[in-house]
């Protein structure tokens, strides 16, 4: 989240999953997956 706290981590065995933010506040949130030596960042706008 914008404040700095860490929601939700997993570690997946697979190449797809589903993650049910329906309980998040509605607010800007920050996606970072890491893959091995491979890193995604994204934001999440929850209306």
């Amino acid at each position: 989240s914008v404040s700095g706290k860490l929601i939700y981590q997993n570690k997946l065995n697979s190449n797809a999953f589903d993650i049910d933010l329906g309980y998040q506040a509605k607010g800007i949130y920050f996606i970072k997956i890491t893959a091995g030596n491979q890193v995604f960042n994204s934001k999440l706008i929850i209306k």
